[in-house]
């Protein structure tokens, strides 16, 4: 299978996946018939309340959760790559914990400030990535000791979490929505302050692939080329920070998309190259989330939703039961 066949494969048929399940998430959801809906976005209808759901309910949310899947399909890439850790993601690095004690100290300790969530929560997963860097001890940013500080620094603040949850029992139930990860609720708010940076870390992902194919040389071969390679870690790892620090900004803590992305594309596509593996994570991860969102809407019991993180973390669990029977099947 030569680049174009597998570009083909990775990035083009789950695009038109995406395209498919935008236009059932804007047509097919709830009370509002699909001939309604095309008739309000032809401008061809004057119901307020059918407007007012279309473009201040689903589009918003609609865009946040291709955003915020994008990116964290893309940061999921960069960090697999980078640290040559096919399980690296921004779980696995403490970045996803960092911004949940955040949110959970805002809301039980803070809850006055509680329209700053999304701001509290991306300054703390900022904050937790700016740790491991300096945690890693190391200027050239060795792979094994970033992905131990990460670790040990996500066991930490998992820990901060839980204490500070059992001084605010009464608020279990807005804490448990916030981990599960969702997209209720999200308005153009939300998306004019983290939009920004998940454009910025999905557009710095795809300029970074040709690199990071030369990176996963290995570092010695990699600076025989002429690449810094403590740099270009550096900015790597920081674009697949604010990418996930910007989608819990907007939706919570939404599990397994940036793992489940990369070994998606790559399984489809048969390459390791990132100039494949990035653009595709971006848009497979965009439809992973999205078509959570949506099914946790659509097949949720009525007047009872879903949240994203709960469908995510489900596929996460039955992708890696297939992955692990079909590495044994490839083995025998």
């Amino acid at each position: 299978m030569n680049f174009f066949h597998r570009r083909i494969t990775a990035v083009i048929l789950p695009a038109i996946l995406l395209v498919i399940t935008v236009f059932a998430a804007l047509l097919i959801n709830g009370e509002i018939s699909p001939y309604e809906t095309f008739n309000v976005l032809c401008g061809h209808s004057n119901d307020v309340t059918v407007s007012t759901i279309i473009f201040e309910l689903r589009i918003p949310r609609i865009i946040a959760a291709i955003l915020c899947g994008a990116a964290l399909g893309c940061a999921g890439a960069i960090l697999q790559s980078t640290l040559h850790n096919p399980l690296a993601s921004p779980d696995l690095l403490g970045i996803s914990a960092g911004g949940g004690c955040a949110g959970i100290a805002v809301m039980i300790w803070l809850p006055s400030l509680i329209n700053y969530l999304g701001i509290a929560v991306f300054l703390g997963a900022s904050a937790v990535t700016l740790l491991i860097f300096l945690a890693s001890g190391s200027r050239k940013l060795s792979p094994l000791r970033l992905i131990l500080a990460g670790v040990a620094l996500g066991a930490l603040f998992g820990t901060i979490s839980t204490v500070i949850m059992m001084f605010g029992t009464e608020r279990y139930s807005a804490v448990f929505n916030f981990l599960l990860g969702g997209f209720s609720g999200v308005s153009y708010h939300e998306l004019k302050l983290f939009a920004p940076g998940l454009l910025i870390s999905i557009i710095a992902a795809l300029v970074l692939s040709k690199k990071l194919d030369i990176l996963a040389l290995g570092d010695d071969h990699a600076t025989s080329l002429g690449l810094r390679v403590a740099q270009t870690r550096l900015t790597a790892l920081s674009v697949a920070a604010l990418g996930a620090a910007s989608a819990a900004g907007i939706a919570g803590l939404l599990g397994f998309a940036g793992l489940i992305a990369p070994h998606t594309v790559r399984l489809l596509g048969k390459s390791g190259s990132n100039r494949i593996i990035i653009p595709g994570s971006a848009i497979a991860g965009a439809e992973l989330v999205l078509a959570g969102d949506y099914l946790g809407q659509l097949l949720a019991p009525e007047g009872v939703e879903i949240p994203a993180g709960v469908f995510l973390s489900g596929c996460g669990a039955l992708f890696f039961i297939l992955l692990l029977i079909n590495s044994r099947e490839d083995m025998s």
